[in-house]
């Protein structure tokens, strides 16, 4: 390769897939290429044997005792990459063979701004297509902004969609895995986005620049969708899903690209991500309220999502109060979950699709 490149891998909403991802990562990562792991708030095991495993392999490991939404845990690694290329893939996400070359040759070849893999979703015998590029756009009808966006191919398999997937120039990559150049994110990734919509804005930003996004399906990474969660995953799920910060990060994603307040992907994804969260937790969520059941307190699984919120909320406004000066990410994130949310009026309706974002 070359271009310089460097990795990062990152928090998303789970502990428990982390050792599985950083294997892969270390099975595929091409001598030489830099690697920056960000731990933050994984559970003592985890935490030790991410800590063992880096340090056997000459990565830098940072730690955060507190959960980092994904922007502000890659901020943290970006400042310590030295790559041109950079190259970010979440926790939770398993790469193929060849995927960090694939990636590499195809910005280099293209000049692309940011490149995306082939993503799949659940197992990887199962060769669900989760996103093979798409369209991501703010069109103006009726005098208002309004965001579109789709995945191209997605729930299609690899043996239906073969003769579909070819290097693309395209408007919509996601962030479970991607190739960004430093110079387009010179200024940082926006924490603003504290749940959602972190990689629209990044597309968003690249159609206003007139920047290239390519997707590349010789890169092929898994997201691992509904795969089940341990108790050690349920606060970190219920954070980063909250519906105050959803609605906090759908607010910002509109007045940063002056959407229209009843645009419908802003109220359709507000319901999805709450119906993400509720989906993701229901099989703890039920064994918690059988629980209270057993001691005679009437708390249904609704209840309990309400409860594990909250105390994943508290947890983590304990964690990041402990300094008086806490670091810039910590600050940053701080003053977003202080903002104001979107009015109640915008947080109705049903989305279907997939449950990957």
């Amino acid at each position: 390769m070359a271009s310089s490149v460097s990795v990062m891998v990152v928090p998303r909403e789970r502990f428990s897939a982390q050792p599985r991802t950083l294997q892969r990562v270390a099975a595929t990562v091409p001598a030489g290429v830099e690697v920056v792991v960000v731990d933050a708030g994984s559970p003592p095991a985890i935490a030790a044997w991410t800590r063992a495993f880096c340090a056997a392999r000459g990565w830098t490991l940072i730690r955060s005792d507190a959960p980092l939404m994904p922007n502000a845990a890659r901020n943290l690694a970006l400042e310590r990459l030295g790559g041109e290329l950079i190259v970010t893939i979440d926790n939770d996400a398993t790469p193929d063979d060849g995927w960090i070359e694939a990636l590499v040759e195809c910005a280099e070849a293209t000049g692309a701004a940011m490149v995306g893999p082939l993503t799949l979703i659940g197992r990887r015998a199962d060769g669900v297509i989760h996103m093979a590029g798409g369209a991501c756009r703010v069109e103006n009808r009726c005098g208002a902004r309004f965001l579109f966006e789709s995945h191209h191919l997605i729930t299609r398999t690899l043996a239906d969609a073969k003769g579909e997937l070819a290097r693309a120039r395209t408007e919509h990559i996601d962030l479970h895995a991607a190739l960004v150049r430093r110079d387009f994110v010179a200024g940082g990734f926006d924490e603003g986005y504290l749940v959602t919509g972190e990689h629209i804005d990044l597309c968003l930003r690249a159609g206003e620049r007139g920047a290239a996004v390519f997707h590349e399906p010789r890169a092929v990474v898994t997201y691992g969708g509904n795969a089940p969660m341990t108790w050690r995953d349920l606060r970190l799920f219920a954070l980063r899903w909250n519906d105050d910060w959803t609605m906090r990060s759908l607010l910002h994603l509109q007045r940063r690209w002056a959407l229209a307040a009843d645009d419908p992907y802003l109220v359709a994804h507000a319901a999805w991500c709450a119906r993400n969260r509720r989906e993701g937790s229901l099989w703890w969520r039920e064994a918690l309220a059988r629980g209270f059941a057993r001691r005679g307190r009437d708390i249904d699984a609704d209840d309990v999502d309400v409860m594990l919120q909250r105390r994943a909320l508290d947890a983590w406004h304990a964690a990041t109060t402990t300094s008086t000066t806490p670091p810039p990410h910590v600050a940053t994130a701080r003053a977003r979950a202080a903002a104001p949310s979107l009015a109640p009026a915008q947080r109705t309706p049903r989305r279907a699709g997939a449950r990957a974002r």
